[in-house]
């Protein structure tokens, strides 16, 4: 006989247990309080419906009562941050069972409760997210900081956009071509359709520190000091840096539009 047992969770793992099982074990399960009992006809299907419902409900709980407890205890985070990242750490480490598993929940959740459950024939899921949880946290400690982290580039990058937007000078005037090219790299063509890359490079980026500037610093750089009434991005689709464009979207928004086809793309071919 199987048994599963849990006061917190028993109507959620019910559910669960009927709904994973109803075209083989239905009517099957014997319920008691606080307990769930199986004399299984199908021991190795009974046995994985029931790791998988486990693991799935000790990795959601793990991953909420972890991200509470980590985040309560920093001080560095105000409320609506520690919202935030509460809310990304669960989006992005919670995988529901119907969805697939990812190999860390596999490895340290589903195949150790599965082994339990064939050599025990019995499972605590409040024991076991109470006791047997050490190694699991010690991932989701160095998943959460990756997410702090990642949250805090977002926050910086945003910045740097919004001062980016603030700082366009408001006399926007002229028309600037930028046409992407397959090996990465961007040139500037004038209205018409004169490559004036290095003209302006020397011009405008004189008076900057451009020692490990990229490609794009230059063209942000330059975009910035002239700021085009439109720009105009030719051959996206053969570049390799997306990110790049929709940094560009965000700064310049309605002054930037992407060509679907035109004289410049047409003499660049």
């Amino acid at each position: 006989m199987y048994s599963i047992s849990t006061r917190l969770y028993y109507d959620e793992l019910k559910r669960k247990l009927d709904r994973m099982s109803a075209d083989v074990l239905a009517g099957q399960w014997t319920y008691d309080a606080h307990e769930i009992k199986y004399t299984p006809s199908e021991i190795d299907f009974a046995t994985e419906i029931i790791a998988s419902t486990v693991a799935d409900i000790v990795q959601r709980e793990a991953i909420k009562k972890f991200a509470y407890k980590y985040l309560k205890n920093n001080t560095e985070l105000t409320a609506i941050e520690k919202k935030l990242i509460h809310e990304a750490f669960l989006k992005a480490n919670y995988i529901h069972s119907e969805e697939g598993v990812s190999s860390i929940s596999y490895y340290l959740l589903y195949l150790p409760i599965i082994e339990f459950l064939k050599s025990e024939h019995f499972i605590d899921i409040d024991g076991w997210l109470s006791f047997r949880m050490d190694k699991y946290y010690i991932i989701l400690t160095d998943m959460m900081e990756q997410t702090i982290f990642d949250y805090r580039t977002q926050e910086d990058y945003n910045k740097v956009l919004e001062f980016l937007k603030d700082s366009r000078p408001s006399n926007s005037k002229g028309v600037l071509n930028l046409y992407c090219t397959r090996g990465g790299q961007i040139d500037i063509y004038n209205r018409e359709l004169v490559n004036v890359t290095s003209r302006y490079v020397d011009k405008y980026c004189e008076d900057g520190d451009f020692v490990a500037a990229t490609c794009e610093d230059f063209i942000i750089h330059i975009l910035m000091k002239l700021s085009p009434e439109n720009i105009v991005v030719h051959n996206t689709r053969d570049f390799n840096n997306l990110n790049f464009i929709n940094t560009l979207k965000e700064i310049f928004q309605e002054q930037l539009h992407i060509c679907t086809g035109c004289d410049l793309c047409d003499l660049r071919q």
